[in-house]
């Protein structure tokens, strides 16, 4: 990281996956680990978790029966959609919404801090 084969420029990352522009290239460099490992070992992992997300069922009046939900995004998620948020809120009945700063997709790996004080604040309503 930092060679000829991953560096940074001024809002740009070239690696030997290709160049793209970036918001934050530290950002996007420090993930470099986490997107490799990803690619090696978990692509059958989420195949697996995909395909279960995909083919789990629960029947309208079960939804709505759920109360308290809380909805925890990254703020900078790409992956989903706010329209599919409010539809999420929607078919719920109620829920809340929290964003995380500073995460995007996947804030276990990204940062782990923030997951746990999110959840901590969430589960401290509950008590």
């Amino acid at each position: 990281m930092g060679s000829s084969f991953y560096k940074k420029t001024d809002g740009k990352v070239i690696s030997p996956y290709g160049s793209k522009e970036v918001r934050d290239p530290d950002r996007e460099v420090a993930l470099f680990g986490l997107k490799k490992l990803f690619n090696q070992v978990s692509k059958d992992i989420l195949s697996i978790d995909m395909n279960a997300c995909m083919n789990y069922r629960m029947d309208d009046d079960d939804i709505k029966s759920i109360k308290n939900i809380n909805i925890l995004i990254g703020e900078m998620d790409k992956l989903v959609s706010e329209k599919k948020i409010d539809e999420m809120i929607a078919m719920f009945g109620s829920a809340e919404l929290k964003k995380m700063e500073g995460v995007a997709h996947f804030p276990f790996f990204e940062d782990p801090k923030v997951l746990n004080k999110t959840l901590e604040e969430v589960f401290s309503t509950y008590i």
